[in-house]
């Protein structure tokens, strides 16, 4: 929120807030088991792929407690609904899966052959190094919310949510500023390079989220506003 600035932050705001009601209203129609079962799921993911497991043993020696608390925080609005629903099986089943997803002291590592990398990119494209390294970086979960959008593309609020996904994805490929040289290489002044990177950068994402686009245009014409509003 820092980063973004406060006139980026209102609009980001403008355009989570319908599609968080959308999700609640969804998700108030999902059994409490299969609620429960579906955020433990996502905090496994989350617990077996962190990184810091062991600067934290480093520290805390026994970081186990650290765990629950920071895992029992995230799940607190999860935990908080099924109470309120009275599914106080789903609400033990969550507890007691947090204490248990907390326990695995191992992280998670793919660590492919760094002589034949898992994406090669054309020559022409290296001029837009952040997505080479953005993509090696983040291309399974991004692949993953693709196919999600093209699988699930017949529910109105998929791909509208996909394509913010993917969008707010995008955004770590330009956390770094380029060195000046880059400036002097490419461009006259630093305004132009910007605008260059910023329109390479568009073209690129819509060009490769236009089959969604079309997709959501099938299927959901009369909602195109929904699809404007994502898109700027």
């Amino acid at each position: 929120m820092q980063e973004i600035g406060l006139i980026y932050l209102i609009l980001l705001l403008v355009v989570l807030f319908p599609i968080t009601m959308a999700l609640l209203s969804k998700i108030a129609d999902i059994p409490p088991m299969w609620l429960a079962g579906g955020t433990l799921v996502a905090l496994l993911s989350i617990h077996l792929n962190r990184p810091d497991k062991d600067f934290l043993q480093l520290v805390l020696k026994r970081p186990l407690g650290l765990y629950i608390i920071e895992y029992a925080i995230l799940v607190l609005p999860v935990l908080s609904w099924l109470i309120y629903l009275q599914g106080w099986m789903a609400a033990g089943v969550l507890i007691l899966g947090v204490c248990l997803i907390s326990l695995p002291q191992f992280t998670i590592r793919l660590k492919p052959n760094k002589q034949i990398p898992i994406l090669k990119f054309p020559s022409r494209f290296i001029r837009h190094f952040e997505w080479v390294s953005g993509l090696r970086k983040h291309a399974f979960w991004m692949s993953i919310l693709y196919l999600v959008g093209v699988g699930l593309g017949i529910y109105t609020a998929t791909i509208p949510i996909v394509l913010f996904l993917l969008g707010l994805v995008t955004t770590d490929f330009h956390m770094d500023c380029e060195p000046a040289v880059f400036v002097e290489l490419y461009a006259e002044k630093p305004r132009k390079f910007i605008n260059q990177k910023i329109l390479a950068h568009l073209g690129i994402f819509w060009l490769a989220c236009l089959p969604l686009v079309i997709l959501f245009l099938i299927f959901h014409g009369q909602y195109w506003y929904i699809l404007l509003v994502v898109i700027i």
